[in-house]
């Protein structure tokens, strides 16, 4: 795929938003239909849960406007919502119903980490290498897509000719 091609906001990084934003959206929901219940709030709880909202408006913001300090909100983002679900795990009754589902917040926010981290598409619409040294207008490999820096003469995966 061409590198004009990843400049764009497409593929599992505007699947990310996307869901982030309906995320946001439906906490935003339920923490006003539990104001308007007039059920007495955890604070500790409700805290977390705000910040965790906060999070994702912020990481949604760097995300669409390409500022370079997504890959920090998101560390962020996923130790609040691992740091919420460890607390609602504790203050449930019956805990071991709920294990499953922090199992799977935990696995989703470290795919989550590894795809930011390793993906080619995040890496040129950024514009770096994801804190791997290369900054500045991202290159590509043409055969093989991987990031090189400006000066490299050879691809550093495939070995192609780079001019």
């Amino acid at each position: 795929m061409p590198q004009r091609d990843y400049q764009r906001l497409g593929g599992w990084l505007l699947f990310f938003t996307v869901t982030l934003s309906f995320g946001l959206g439906m906490n935003v929901i339920s923490l006003l239909q539990i104001l308007t219940s007039g059920v007495q709030l955890d604070p500790v709880g409700t805290t977390l849960t705000v910040a965790c909202m906060v999070a994702q408006g912020a990481l949604i913001y760097q995300v669409v406007g390409r500022r370079p300090s997504y890959w920090q909100v998101l560390i962020v983002l996923v130790v609040l919502l691992t740091i919420l679900d460890l607390f609602l795990l504790i203050r449930m009754e019956d805990p071991i119903v709920f294990v499953p589902t922090v199992f799977l917040d935990i696995l989703r926010n470290v795919i989550w980490l590894l795809y930011f981290r390793r993906s080619r598409r995040v890496a040129v619409y950024f514009g770096k290498n994801n804190g791997f040294g290369m900054s500045g207008g991202a290159r590509v490999c043409p055969r093989c897509g991987n990031p090189v820096s400006e000066d490299a003469l050879f691809c550093g995966r495939c070995g192609s000719p780079l001019r």
